[in-house]
């Protein structure tokens, strides 16, 4: 039987207030299956390279929105993968 790897708790992103208050409006749920949560994240990731290639080609500016939605989704995606990694050490016999 396969040991199924999930989302920990305690891997946050969204921060608001304060850089010295450290708050964050959203987190990553913990218990999600970490295949389903990597093709989540894979299809994420999708859209901003798009956007970066685009305005890598020239075809359109990476500003405004289209740069805060990139910057969004990739800390959204940096928040999960590390959540994933967790669940992984916890996996393999580490610290939850």
């Amino acid at each position: 039987m396969r040991n199924v790897i999930r989302t920990m708790d305690g891997f946050h992103f969204g921060s608001v207030g304060p850089a010295n208050a450290k708050q964050a409006l959203f987190k990553v749920n913990p218990g999600v299956d970490a295949a389903v949560a990597l093709e989540q994240l894979a299809t994420r990731l999708d859209v901003v390279a798009e956007l970066v290639f685009d305005a890598g080609m020239g075809e359109k500016p990476l500003e405004g929105n289209h740069a805060w939605l990139a910057h969004y989704t990739l800390e959204s995606i940096s928040a999960a993968l590390f959540s994933i990694a967790a669940g992984l050490d916890a996996a393999q016999g580490g610290e939850q």
